[in-house]
């Protein structure tokens, strides 16, 4: 049996992580076993997380070593978007290949933090690539085989996308009231979000069967309740290990 891969999208301060966490923790009580495929983070977060779920929850922290070798160019713009989307790009097909493929394999359900859709998000809309362009560099990175015929298989997807959605200019309220440094993306413009945000809305749109869209402007507790209702028939379903 096959098992499932959601991921959450959205902008900058929209809570994916601590929706990620209340989901992961709401499939343990159910007994359900997760991989949780943390992109970025340190091994403080790998513990804390791993401490909240138990043992039923294997959590994985990819440390985009390509990314990482770059990370202080990326936060001081020395890098084109080009350069940054095939950083960006390279991580994500080790990430597929080491982690998500063979967990949904081995049938577990796989909860990720961004997938291909941020990159159409940042890299197209907000940084104004070729869309079509780096669609198809996606498709191969994500595994698409092909045929006489053209694409035959078109690589790895989410079952479900959440997206949780909210005004950049609210969201960065939000932000600054961490106290925290900013990131190379969160310091950019409210235009660059905007294009971000619409981006997202969009590809929502094109495939309203697999997204999601959730408020994010509301209180954590109300956000979930409504990420588990876009979710519930997925994993309610018999066939979902």
């Amino acid at each position: 049996m096959n098992g499932v891969f959601i991921v959450f999208e959205g902008g900058e301060a929209t809570g994916k992580t601590t929706q990620l966490k209340l989901l992961a923790k709401e499939l343990q009580v159910r007994g359900k076993r997760v991989v949780y495929a943390m992109e970025d983070g340190s091994d403080e977060d790998r513990l804390a997380f791993r401490a909240l779920v138990a043992d039923r929850c294997d959590v994985v922290v990819t440390k985009q070593p390509y990314y990482k070798r770059f990370r202080d160019r990326v936060q001081h713009e020395e890098l084109s978007p080009l350069e940054q989307a095939h950083i960006f790009l390279h991580d994500r097909k080790t990430h597929i290949g080491i982690w998500i493929r063979p967990a949904v394999t081995r049938g577990k359900i796989v909860l990720c933090d961004r997938f291909s859709p941020s990159t159409f998000a940042y890299q197209c809309a907000g940084r104004r690539l070729d869309l079509i362009a780096v669609m198809e560099w996606d498709r191969w990175v994500r595994g698409a085989t092909k045929g006489e015929e053209g694409i035959v298989h078109d690589g790895i997807w989410p079952d479900r996308i959440v997206l949780l959605d909210g005004d950049p200019r609210k969201l960065h309220v939000r932000l600054a009231s961490r106290g925290e440094k900013l990131t190379a993306f969160e310091k950019l413009g409210m235009d660059f979000h905007e294009r971000v945000r619409t981006s997202f809305l969009e590809q929502a749109r094109q495939d309203p069967e697999r997204w999601r869209v959730v408020n994010a402007e509301q209180g954590a507790e109300n956000v979930f309740a409504d990420v588990l209702a876009g979710l519930e028939s997925l994993l309610s379903n018999p066939e979902t290990p």
